[in-house]
């Protein structure tokens, strides 16, 4: 668990530096933010780059959202149904 500090806008972030999945390191949790969303002048595509182009290649259709899984097999019906009422009802606020 790194250390905390307050941003120049007051805002506690991470101070320590660390590493994505892919091996990329960044100095605080803002710097990462800030490189992802791309707002650093970077060539690299930031995430919702990536996104964009990812779902611009999708068709708009039912089985391209789902990934190809737009049929359900009843095994898996009977599986997540389990799964759901095994939550519980939620919460009355």
């Amino acid at each position: 668990m790194g250390r905390l500090r307050k941003s120049s806008r007051g805002v506690s972030e991470e101070a320590e530096s660390g590493q994505d999945t892919t091996g990329k390191r960044y100095r605080s949790m803002s710097e990462m933010w800030r490189q992802e969303l791309h707002e650093v002048g970077s060539d690299e595509p930031g995430w919702y780059d990536k996104s964009r182009a990812y779902w611009d290649g999708v068709d708009a259709t039912v089985d391209g959202m789902l990934g190809g899984l737009e049929h359900l097999s009843p095994r898996d019906v009977v599986g997540s149904t389990r799964f759901l009422e095994g939550l519980g009802d939620p919460p009355l606020e």
